[in-house]
């Protein structure tokens, strides 16, 4: 059986609200610091998957890490993780 990473809003999270299993596996992954980065930086993921030859296995997947912005008055500063599954081509 495959492990398996349950993810968790939050303390506010709705009783009914619809939570993932995100598998366990090999990920290509990128970290940013501003939401509005997202695009730029899912292109330059997707790049990297295809130059190293990494087939990708699943779906995209953008976490939000962290959206404290009390030292920083722009909503948009937030810490993401964005990553997609991949597996290795010959």
């Amino acid at each position: 059986m495959a492990e398996q990473i349950f993810l968790f809003v939050g303390r506010n999270t709705p009783a009914d609200a619809a939570l993932q299993v995100v598998e366990s596996g090999m990920y290509a992954c990128i970290y940013l610091d501003r939401y509005d980065d997202e695009p730029a930086c899912a292109e330059q993921l997707l790049d990297y998957c295809r130059r190293n030859r990494y087939r990708v296995s699943g779906d995209y997947i953008c976490e939000v890490m962290t959206g404290f912005t009390v030292f920083d008055c722009d909503p948009s500063s937030m810490f993401l993780r964005l990553q997609v599954p991949v597996a290795f081509t010959r």
